[in-house]
């Protein structure tokens, strides 16, 4: 671990009024997937249906990211383990901020069955890693009460966001609306660089070159969960 890491030793009050902050951050990134989810859930159904698109294709297109987001958590898993929860929060809080823009300067709902499911895996691997984070940041000790507070952040954020999306929807229609989502990803991208590395360069290095040896990104782990008998009904019913 970093010298500069949270798990380090606590000492002077500058140390520890750090330490704080950075614990304030690692709470607020809770905020992040959940309510996402429930803005795009929330817009666009309302986006595609404006651009004529009937019920059971608006049903295809949030089924289809929910499906991406399923598929894709193994090997997520595995990105964030080879890249470090800071790296992955970024990354997937940019990436959200990129699919939600397309939503808004496409004009034919079908673009929204391909977008869905990139939306769905990059906000995915926001909100994993924001929970890997949390857990990482945390000592032992700590670990129980720092992850209540984040899941309590977490159920704000999906509270406040569709509400945000909502009274955007009703001033600017809902094309204009998702704005709310790209801006929203862009501040959580920004909170994510402020973030403490909870791993050194060397530990991250060590997890990548691990990863390469079993064949990168958890595909195969992903893949052998299919074949489950469980995991089908689940999929199927869900």
């Amino acid at each position: 671990m970093s010298a500069d890491a949270p798990g380090g030793t606590e000492g002077t009050p500058d140390v520890q009024a750090r330490r704080r902050r950075l614990r304030l951050l690692a709470y607020v990134i809770g905020a992040f997937g959940l309510s996402l989810s429930a803005q795009i859930n929330f817009l666009v159904p309302l986006r595609a249906r404006e651009l004529g698109a009937g019920l059971d294709i608006i049903g295809l297109i949030i089924g289809s990211g929910t499906l991406a987001a399923a598929l894709s958590s193994v090997s997520i898993g595995a990105i964030i383990d080879r890249i470090g929860p800071k790296r992955a929060f970024v990354l997937g809080a940019g990436g959200t901020a990129v699919a939600s823009l397309g939503f808004m300067v496409v004009d034919s709902y079908w673009w929204f069955v391909a977008l869905q499911p990139i939306h769905g895996v990059v906000r995915n691997l926001g909100w994993v890693a924001s929970q890997g984070y949390i857990t990482s940041f945390a000592t032992d000790e700590e670990r129980a009460r720092l992850t209540g507070r984040f899941s309590f952040f977490s159920n704000v954020g999906t509270m406040v966001g569709p509400l945000l999306a909502g009274a955007a929807a009703s001033v600017l229609g809902f094309r204009w609306a998702l704005v709310v989502p790209i801006a929203y990803s862009l501040v959580f991208a920004l909170i994510g660089l402020a973030l403490a590395e909870t791993r050194d360069a060397d530990e991250v290095a060590a997890a990548g070159a691990k990863g390469r040896g079993k064949g990168g990104a958890g595909i195969g782990a992903a893949i052998g969960l299919l074949a489950n008998r469980g995991i089908q009904v689940a999929l199927i019913l869900s």
